[in-house]
């Protein structure tokens, strides 16, 4: 395509008399809890290529991400075509912006032509034609050679050419890209601005997200428009940011103009804690944990001293213990296996355990070996059996953690369906005493059920203190984490196979208890952070409360009869799950 003439007007100038295409008006939107675009006005017209620029953290990318719908704006109006996207169905969205990210996540095996067909969704084709054009797509952009390549193996740069296939495929009215310079080498980088050159020559508005600005200045056949950001708000829109004057480079990409730094009250409250902090947190929540041996009915005379000491004095013990186990338990399996969602249950502890526990049923409960009771001795090695699986599993050395993850619930899901199959088999005596066991409960722990399970309990908690160190950096990502010298299979052994220990001695001291292993650490999250050093003795802190006062509250909420505490644990953790997973989205 030749140049335009000289002589005649230039079609991308801003100062365009009709109507823009886009027009954003006093845009307001947050992230995080804070305030990143303050008043935004911007006016873009058809065929217009706008450079954004400006400090990180300046508003660049939230800007594009609210006109991909990604983020929700809290006040202004934003409108293509005279008609607010608010009121855009998602293929009307997909019709006026197609996006190039800054990162493309690695995906799953998927051929690269593939990748570039999806981005035809909206135009409601037969698949033969999306693909027909998603290679056509690919040869345009000099990438027709890798159609039948796997996604997740190209490099950076190869990567890059295919997203902008998948631009080109979408045949949208706007191409918004933020740092699509990344990973380029000189030749494809030039190879990029020549093909956003043609597309606004051909009418298509580009917006595109820059923080080297000297990239413009190979662009030979049109002048863009810088928009320059700074706090959210608009300092420059014009051809040339150095009308702001010889410090313009400063006043763009500063940190902080203003010189006072902005305080987000959301963040204040995730300052990591102090060393002092933990310490007299553990000191408040094992003070509460032991104050709720005291909660219930009331108990007077020789009588009540002796179900004080000999029952509920045990108990509170038991629940201290084994709430700090299984949340500590719960906090390492999520930093281990890099999932927010991960528990005890997930690796299929508590599925082998109750699969132990069925057996034991069956061959008759009150049987015993070498004078220990065989319902806690069969939990305990069925649990074991199971997690030593997953263990193998996971001290492979190409294991990846997702795989472990997905061994573990495997492994739950078979186990549960042999429990199943084996409940045929029982009566109704057998029947109630595994019901009554699959709720969980402290009721029948004493001193000396506590001892046997005492010693694996410490030994796992302990142990899981003592991993924090490689947890600290594991938790920035596995990849990283081995460049950095952890031996990320053998710390993911000993995570795993740690936790599984005493959630093992657990299940067969109390039976499954749930939920205490997934809620006390994301509400830690919330207070102090996610990082390891922190969660993991925070979470089993707020363990040694948690557990005793869920028990307790068993013993008051009926007259005569109590409610197990498993039963209570997942009364109260579902719902408060929910309430932390509604706030945390809020936050976004």
């Amino acid at each position: 395509m030749n140049p335009p003439d000289k002589n005649t007007p230039d079609k991308n100038t801003s100062d365009k008399t009709d109507e823009p295409w886009l027009h954003i008006e006093d845009l307001t939107a947050k992230r995080g809890g804070k305030e990143v675009l303050k008043g935004i006005d911007l006016q873009v017209s058809a065929g217009e290529l706008i450079a954004i620029v400006g400090a990180n953290g300046s508003g660049k990318s939230t800007l594009l991400a609210t006109l991909l719908g990604q983020v929700e704006a809290t006040a202004g109006t934003v409108r293509v075509d005279n008609q607010s996207i608010t009121r855009f169905s998602h293929q009307q969205r997909a019709q006026s912006f197609a996006w190039l990210p800054q990162e493309s996540p690695t995906a799953e095996p998927l051929l690269v032509e593939e990748v570039v067909a999806a981005a035809r969704y909206h135009m409601d084709e037969p698949r033969p034609d999306a693909l027909k054009e998603a290679r056509a797509a690919l040869e345009e952009c000099g990438a027709g050679g890798l159609s039948t390549r796997w996604w997740n193996e190209l490099s950076g740069g190869e990567r890059q050419r295919v997203e902008l296939a998948t631009l080109k495929a979408q045949g949208a009215k706007a191409w918004l890209l933020d740092e699509p310079a990344n990973h380029l080498d000189p030749i494809w980088r030039s190879r990029l601005l020549g093909e956003l050159q043609r597309r606004v020559l051909e009418g298509t508005t580009v917006v595109v997200v820059l923080h080297d600005i000297s990239l413009l200045e190979e662009l030979n056949e049109v002048q863009p428009r810088v928009v320059a950001l700074a706090e959210g708000r608009v300092i420059y829109d014009g051809k040339d940011p150095q009308e702001l004057g010889e410090d313009w480079r400063s006043r763009v990409w500063s940190e902080d103009r203003s010189g006072e730094p902005t305080v987000d009250s959301e963040a204040m409250g995730r300052k990591p804690w102090g060393a002092t902090r933990l310490l007299v947190w553990g000191v408040l929540t094992m003070l509460i944990g032991m104050a709720s041996a005291w909660i219930g009915p009331q108990i007077s005379g020789e009588l009540g001293q002796a179900i004080l000491h000999e029952l509920r004095i045990p108990r509170a013990v038991a629940g201290m213990i084994m709430g700090a186990v299984l949340a500590g338990a719960g906090a390492v399996l999520q930093i281990l296996l890099q999932n927010p969602l991960a528990t005890p249950g997930t690796v299929g502890t508590t599925a082998g355990a109750s699969l132990g526990v069925i057996l034991a049923l069956l061959f008759g409960v009150e049987s015993a070996l070498f004078g220990i009771p065989l319902l806690p001795l069969a939990a305990f090695a069925g649990a074991l059996t199971v997690t030593s699986i997953i263990v193998l599993v996971a001290s492979r050395h190409r294991t990846r953690t997702e795989d472990v993850l997905l061994a573990g619930i495997a492994l739950t899901l078979m186990t549960g369906a042999i429990s199943s199959a084996l409940r045929l088999g029982f009566d109704q005596v057998m029947a109630l005493d595994a019901l009554r066991w699959s709720l969980g409960s402290l009721t029948l722990i004493g001193f000396e059920r506590l001892w046997l399970a005492l010693p694996f309990l410490l030994v796992s908690m302990l142990g899981m203190l003592m991993l924090l160190r490689p947890l600290d950096v594991l938790v920035t990502g596995i990849d990283r984490a081995g460049t950095r010298g952890v031996n990320v299979p053998r710390i993911r052994t000993w995570g795993v196979g740690l936790a599984s220990l005493g959630v093992a001695a657990g299940v067969a001291m109390a039976g499954p208890i749930a939920f205490v292993g997934l809620v006390c650490p994301h509400i830690m999250r919330l207070w102090g952070g996610g990082q390891p050093r922190f969660l993991v003795p925070a979470s089993m802190c707020l363990g040694l409360a948690f557990l005793p006062l869920c028990d307790s509250l068993g013993r008051i909420l009926l007259d005569q009869r109590e409610v197990p505490v498993g039963v209570i644990t997942a009364a109260i953790g579902a719902p408060l799950l929910f309430l932390l997973v509604i706030r945390r989205s809020r936050q976004r």
